[in-house]
């Protein structure tokens, strides 16, 4: 449970989430193929602003390592549809 509950696991959990509703919300649009770049481009800014903007409140931390995490939920997620979606 320590392992599941890890700031690494919440991160790429969250993002992971996120990506897939984003590839979610462009597919039921209609858009085919879902534009994956787009996707990735919309996760990672989204992972971007998060971790600079807690980089300027107080009682939070600007950390890489998060942003490598939510980055990689976000790339594992679009793998994933990509595979699935084929």
């Amino acid at each position: 449970l320590r392992f599941l509950l890890s700031d690494p696991v919440m991160h790429w959990g969250v993002f992971a989430v996120l990506s897939g509703l984003l590839c979610y919300g462009f597919s039921r649009s209609g858009m085919n193929p879902i534009p994956y770049i787009k996707v990735i481009l919309l996760g990672i800014g989204y992972v971007l602003f998060i971790e600079i903007y807690q980089a300027i409140l107080p009682w939070r931390s600007f950390g890489f390592d998060d942003i490598l995490w939510g980055s990689v939920g976000v790339v594992t997620v679009v793998i994933l549809v990509g595979l699935i979606t084929k």
